[in-house]
C-alpha cells in the first residue's frame, strides 16, 4: 500500500491547515498518517475526520528523540524532528514524506506508483550540499565513495525497511568521528549519512519522470497555467512544482515572500468569504485602510476572497 507521512503538532496548526487542506483537494483518497511530534495534538486531532488522517505515535519515536539528543543534547526541539525517520517503519509499502510547512499542488498517486515500480529506493526534490555536510575532506569522501547527493529530508519518498533500526544502530557507532563533520540542520545530515553507507539507489524527481520540477522551494519564481504550477528560472520553464516547501520560512514571516499568495490560497480554500478577510488583513498585518491604498494587495484580496 502506498500513503504519505507528515510529521506535526499543535505548534504548526496553520502550516499543518494549509498542508492537509492541499493535500486533500489533489489528494482524496491516498492515506495520510500524521506521525506526532509529541503529545500536544488536541488541534489537529480534530480535524482528521473531515480530513481523513490518522496520528500514529511509532513505537520507535523514544529511540529517536534519544538519537536526537546524542546530535543537540541541549535544545528541547530539535531532538523531536529525529522522529520522522519513523516513517521507513510504518504500514506503507512506499511512502512519500513531507514537512507540514508544504503546500501539494499534485496527485501524488502517480508519482507514488511510478517509484514502486522501479529499482529505486530512495526518491528527492531539493540537494542541498551547504546544509548536510561541512566543506571538509570529508564531504569529498561522501561524494567519492557513497556518491551523496546531499538531499533536502523535508520532501523525499522510499520503502519501508529500506533503512532499518538496525542500520541506525550501527550508523551510530562511527559518531563521535563523524558528529563534527554535519552542519546542524537537525536530522538532514544523519539521515542523509545513513541513505549514503547503505548505498540507497537514489532517484531526483525529475528523473522518473521530467514533466516536473526537480524544486520545491517557497522563493523560487512561479507561473500558474492551466491549473498546474511551473517553476520559471530566467523565463525557462523548468516542468510543473508537486509541492511548495516553506523550510527556514516561519509561519510569522511567510507574508514577507512573493509565494505568500499560494499559502493563502491553500490556508482559506473552503473558508467564508468573512473568514477569507479578516485573515487576510491579519496575516499582512494591513487595516482595510492600507489596502484601499494599495493596488497590488487589493486585487490580492479581491482575487482570495471572490
Amino acid at each position: 500500500m502506498n500513503g504519505v507521512y507528515v510529521l506535526a503538532n499543535d505548534s504548526v496548526y496553520e502550516h499543518f491547515v494549509a498542508f492537509v487542506k492541499s493535500f486533500r483537494k489533489h489528494n482524496l483518497t491516498l492515506p495520510l498518517t500524521v506521525i506526532m511530534f509529541d503529545e500536544r495534538v488536541s488541534q489537529i486531532r480534530t480535524l482528521s475526520a473531515q480530513y481523513s488522517f490518522n496520528l500514529w505515535d511509532p513505537p520507535q519515536a523514544g529511540q529517536m528523540y534519544e538519537i536526537g539528543l546524542k546530535f543537540y543534547p541541549e535544545n528541547k526541539v530539535w531532538p523531536k524532528i529525529f522522529k520522522k525517520i519513523c516513517s521507513f517503519w510504518g504500514p506503507y509499502e512506499t511512502f512519500f514524506f513531507l514537512d507540514a510547512d508544504i503546500i501539494v499542488f499534485e496527485d501524488l498517486s502517480p508519482i507514488l506508483e511510478k517509484f514502486r515500480t522501479s529499482d529505486k529506493d530512495l526518491l528527492y526534490f531539493d540537494a542541498e550540499p551547504q546544509w548536510v555536510y561541512k566543506d571538509t575532506a570529508f564531504r569529498e569522501k561522501m561524494i567519492r565513495d557513497f556518491d551523496t547527493k546531499h538531499i533536502g529530508t523535508g520532501t523525499f519518498i522510499s520503502r519501508k525497511e529500506a533503512l532499518t533500526m538496525q542500520n541506525i544502530t550501527d550508523a551510530l557507532a562511527g559518531f563521535d568521528q563523524y558528529r563534527n563533520e554535519f552542519v546542524d540542520v537537525i536530522e538532514q545530515p544523519f539521515l542523509n549519512y545513513c541513505i549514503d553507507i547503505y548505498r540507497f539507489k537514489k532517484i531526483r524527481i525529475n528523473e522518473l519522470d521530467n514533466k516536473f520540477s526537480f524544486s520545491c522551494w517557497y522563493d523560487l519564481e512561479t507561473r500558474e497555467e492551466n491549473h498546474k504550477i511551473y517553476w520559471i528560472y530566467n523565463n525557462i520553464n523548468m516542468g510543473i512544482m508537486v509541492a511548495m516547501h516553506w523550510a527556514g520560512c516561519g509561519f510569522s514571516n511567510i507574508y514577507l515572500h512573493h509565494s505568500s499568495v499560494q499559502f493563502l490560497e491553500a490556508r482559506l480554500a473552503g473558508e467564508a468569504a468573512v473568514n477569507k478577510y479578516n485573515y487576510f488583513l491579519n496575516f499582512y498585518h494591513l487595516r482595510l485602510r492600507d489596502i484601499l491604498f494599495n493596488r497590488q494587495k487589493l486585487v490580492q484580496l479581491f482575487k482570495l476572497v471572490f
